[in-house]
């Protein structure tokens, strides 16, 4: 977490470009019954060889998936915007109001998950339907 998200958005200025991240996921349920993952950013795979064997090694335990992440940092809330939904709680419960527009100011970005399992396993040349 700290590494894929709070360290890049700590770094980014709010009028930076989203940054984007290609991440692998291997699912696969232990012997207990409890799920396992492993997720690896795919800039430290060394090349397609080395994203080839986690792919053929997360489908041989369990399933695989691939996550196109983007990350962009936030501006200011639109207060103004929220303006008479504030006023209107601050009516019944002033408290509550307060602690929402803490809220608000406190968001510092904002991800967005693209699932690109099927491409991923196209572009390498792996069948999308194969086990392995």
């Amino acid at each position: 977490m700290r590494q894929l998200l709070l360290d890049p958005l700590r770094a980014m200025a709010r009028e930076d470009l989203p940054k984007e991240v290609e991440i692998y996921i291997s699912w696969q349920r232990l012997a207990n019954g409890a799920p396992q993952f492993h997720s690896v950013a795919t800039r430290t795979l060394v090349d397609i060889g080395a994203k080839r064997d986690f792919i053929r090694h997360a489908r041989l335990k369990g399933e695989f998936y691939s996550v196109q992440m983007g990350l962009s940092r936030t501006g200011r809330p639109d207060t103004n915007f929220i303006a008479s939904e504030l006023d209107y709680i601050a009516k019944f419960a002033i408290h509550k109001a307060k602690r929402l527009e803490d809220e608000l100011w406190s968001v510092v970005g904002v991800g967005e998950l693209t699932d690109t399992t099927q491409a991923t396993l196209l572009r390498l040349g792996l069948d999308p339907g194969q086990a392995g």
